[in-house]
């Protein structure tokens, strides 16, 4: 006999988000897109300062 399996959305109803963490999420969410900001702008200026360094060899 097969039994057969039960679906993931029965296994957990689904969270009700209060405002105070939705603005929590926001704030993490402004934070990474802040920070991965940050490091595509290194990365940027490695590069630069990288094809300087070639272009004077």
């Amino acid at each position: 006999m097969i039994i057969p399996e039960t679906p993931p959305s029965t296994l957990w109803p689904p969270k009700t988000i209060s405002s105070d963490e939705d603005e929590r999420l926001d704030h993490a969410l402004e934070n990474l897109v802040k920070e991965n900001q940050w490091i595509d702008d290194f990365i940027r200026r490695i590069n630069y300062t990288i094809e300087d360094i070639v272009r004077k060899t």
